[in-house]
């Protein structure tokens, strides 16, 4: 009532929301710097507008838990099927290997679209479940140059030169597929940003002890500002060929090693700024 005093407030009227589960919201408040006689009618329509908006609350709050509901029904779904198509993929993959000629460039097309499916099943299954760690030590330097050389032809078709700049040479303790993953969508995006005649720069440092700095820098055509927001949401994509889960997974196997993303784009290209523990 202080503050009210202090004010020069001459009339105030305030009705407390209080939520359905009984905890109070907020108050709804009519000043008027003179001196006023609100009547009942007053408070029933400050109550009244009190009420919608708690109305309003309730609704959102269910609408939320609704969508949390089905969303994990989809990812048990998803999981569910992952599971059962990853395996078949497997099996055929094992008869392939065995029946096939391995001279024939048909065996390796055939073998390389079997593996991108799978690699599309292992996609799935990141969004729906958090990433499972399989840890060992490795040479972050030799897994870059590993995926240059994967990157290579196509680069050289492009004229994409690729660059690491290796500031320090380390082994890191993590999870080696996922981090390869972490690398290959960003060298992926890197090279789908450049038309042609581009430069895309991967460099490692360590500006704080035990803690590994990678960029990952390109000089495309940058990410748009209308949709710099949405780049990281699962399924968000503005390529044909793409389904739009390269950022959010690798968001979420950077975070599961306790690490660090930033992202920064205009139109003279886009620089991925990652940091993770040395021992992750």
């Amino acid at each position: 009532m202080d503050v009210i005093y202090d004010c020069n407030v001459g009339s105030y009227l305030g009705i407390p929301i209080f939520l359905e589960n009984g905890t109070i919201f907020g108050t709804i408040c009519a000043i008027d710097p003179d001196p006023f006689l609100f009547t009942k009618d007053h408070v029933d329509k400050l109550q009244l507008f009190a009420d919608m908006i708690v109305s309003l609350i309730s609704k959102v709050e269910n609408d939320s838990n609704n969508i949390q509901s089905q969303l994990k029904q989809f990812e048990a779904l998803t999981a569910g099927i992952s599971d059962k198509i990853g395996n078949s993929i497997q099996v055929i993959r094992g008869f392939l290997q065995l029946s096939l000629d391995n001279n024939s460039s048909y065996s390796n097309i055939i073998l390389r679209e079997v593996d991108n499916i799978r690699d599309v099943l292992k996609d799935f299954e990141l969004t729906t479940k958090p990433p499972a760690l399989i840890k060992r030590e490795f040479s972050v330097d030799q897994l870059i140059n590993n995926l240059f050389k994967e990157f290579e032809e196509e680069c050289y078709l492009k004229n994409i030169m690729l660059v690491s700049m290796m500031e320090v040479t380390c082994n890191v303790h993590a999870d080696y597929t996922q981090m390869k993953q972490v690398f290959k969508n960003l060298l992926r995006n890197a090279i789908d940003a450049i038309e042609t005649n581009g430069k895309i720069n991967v460099k490692v440092s360590s500006l704080v002890p035990h803690q590994l700095s990678i960029t990952v820098t390109d000089n495309g055509h940058g990410i748009h500002p209308s949709i710099f927001e949405k780049i990281e949401l699962p399924f968000f994509t503005t390529k044909e060929n793409s389904i739009g889960l390269g950022l959010s997974i690798t968001r979420r196997i950077i975070n599961a090693h306790k690490g660090a993303m930033l992202i920064d784009s205009n139109c003279n290209g886009t620089c991925v700024l990652m940091e993770i523990p040395m021992n992750a």
